[in-house]
């Protein structure tokens, strides 16, 4: 039986693949916006960096508030 690892952190090309949008796009409106990793010479994106970004376009998430900061019964009720 094979296992399938999902990564995390995501190249450009990869991360424009996850968001469904062209990478050109994805370096116009979200690679700035969204916190990206050096590793090495390597820029990559946190998935989990790349859902808040979502939630917040959505406004789902402040500009400020984090996951954390949401209480469960929040997000069952979506409010």
């Amino acid at each position: 039986m094979s296992e399938t690892i999902t990564p995390r952190l995501l190249r450009s090309t990869e991360a424009a693949r996850y968001l469904s949008i062209s990478e050109a796009l994805f370096h116009t409106r979200v690679a700035d916006a969204v916190v990206s990793i050096r590793i090495g010479s390597r820029r990559v994106w946190d998935r989990h960096q790349l859902d808040q970004w979502i939630d917040r376009q959505q406004g789902l998430l402040s500009a400020t508030s984090s996951p954390a900061d949401r209480n469960p019964l929040d997000e069952l009720l979506g409010t």
